[in-house]
């Protein structure tokens, strides 16, 4: 099976809150050495690829993986956001055309007119720009704020990774740039054979 990219790269508004500027961490709890959004909400049933292997709608999967957490946290309900959802929604976003989208920008079309999934209008209140750098500041979105969407660059080393089964690891030499990648963060210190934990 082929799995496409398609973020594009990163933009930066200086206008973005940060995370460090509204949570201060040493009022924060501790955090656990491990910590996974699926278990503690109980379960959830996600095997969903919504076309991404037909598009580059990754920022619009991440964002439709991330609203499933999001509606089991608050009204205890899974919704169900189909292919069509996702493809929809992504192809709105960039004007018809399948060549990726800028997170920044989609977060923005997020928080100010929602995403139409599920026979609803899903949105979020705000956003804010979190330190990639420090592992425990992202701990913390991912154990008290539901997560982190994020953007990664994408070597071939890890598309060889990925279609071989294995985990993700940094290499010497991880080849040729593949593009960009939107992905949803719902977990961290999982043991490698523990169900979930990672990101989609």
């Amino acid at each position: 099976m082929e799995y496409l990219l398609g973020k594009l790269p990163a933009k930066i508004d200086k206008r973005t809150i940060s995370l460090k500027a509204i949570l201060k961490e040493e009022l924060l709890p501790e955090l656990p050495d491990s910590y996974n959004i699926d278990k503690a909400l109980g379960g959830i049933n996600d095997d969903n690829m919504y076309a991404n292997d037909r598009y580059g709608d990754c920022v619009i999967a991440a964002r439709a993986h991330q609203t499933l957490r999001f509606e089991k946290y608050e009204q205890g309900i899974q919704p169900k956001i189909t292919d069509e959802d996702v493809v929809g929604e992504y192809l709105r976003e960039s004007g018809g055309a399948d060549n990726g989208l800028y997170l920044l920008e989609s977060l923005k079309a997020w928080r100010k007119d929602g995403w139409a999934a599920n026979g609803k209008t899903y949105s979020i209140y705000a956003f804010a720009s979190v330190d990639w750098r420090n592992h425990d500041e992202v701990k913390h979105c991912v154990h008290l704020l539901g997560g982190v969407n994020f953007g990664m660059m994408v070597y071939q080393s890890a598309m060889d990774q990925f279609y071989a089964g294995e985990t993700w690891r940094v290499v010497e030499d991880p080849g040729s740039y593949q593009g960009g990648h939107g992905v949803y963060l719902y977990g961290y210190g999982i043991k490698e054979n523990d169900d979930g934990g990672g990101g989609t």
